[in-house]
């Protein structure tokens, strides 16, 4: 707890205030359903507590096999550093200029969203793989299913490839794990 929660809690003020988080991110897609464009926003918390920090931000736009061979979502990257009083700033000016894109919170639909960019930059290694899995990886990527079959799918696929010889579910978990923390909007911590 930090010293002014504390001082407002003692006193009996019920006032909502501004945290700011010591990471984040956000996962952007097309606003239009048959365009395929993502963006991927990190940001971490640098420096001492002592001392006013600044946010290290990442953000990556993810490009056709760009991949590397299924280490993940790769693409045009772009870092910025700015100091922990902008970071509102910086997100609200971020996603002004991002007007044709929309922010996915809902969990599902995020791991899903977060699969289309992982097969969009792994494309030519996805391309070997067995006709089996092929038929289940075109089940993960169909519109025209729900959320829910499409993520069952993926589930199964994700089975399939960690117990075979291929990287790809580690990979792409571990991509899930990077832009799953954005909890931050929702509250003030």
């Amino acid at each position: 707890m930090f010293l002014h929660q504390e001082y407002l809690k003692r006193q009996n003020i019920e006032i909502d205030w501004t945290a700011f988080p010591s990471s984040g991110s956000l996962v952007f897609r097309s606003a239009e359903p048959k365009r395929n464009r993502w963006v991927l926003v990190n940001f971490d918390k640098e420096g001492p507590d002592y001392h006013p920090q600044t946010y290290r931000i990442h953000t990556v736009v993810p490009l056709r096999n760009y991949g590397g061979g299924g280490n993940g979502i790769g693409g045009y990257s772009k870092r910025h550093k700015i100091t922990w009083e902008s970071l509102d700033d910086w997100i609200s000016k971020f996603i002004v200029k991002a007007h044709k894109l929309r922010i996915i919170k809902d969990p599902l639909e995020k791991k899903l969203t977060l699969w289309e960019a992982f097969v969009f930059c792994n494309d030519n290694m996805l391309a070997t793989c067995k006709t089996q899995d092929r038929r289940i990886l075109f089940k993960t990527l169909d519109p025209s299913l729900s959320f829910e079959e499409r993520s069952k799918n993926l589930d199964q696929l994700i089975r399939d490839y960690n117990s075979s010889d291929y990287n790809i579910g580690y990979a792409f978990e571990s991509n899930l794990t990077q832009y799953n923390n954005d909890q931050w909007i929702n509250r003030g911590q």
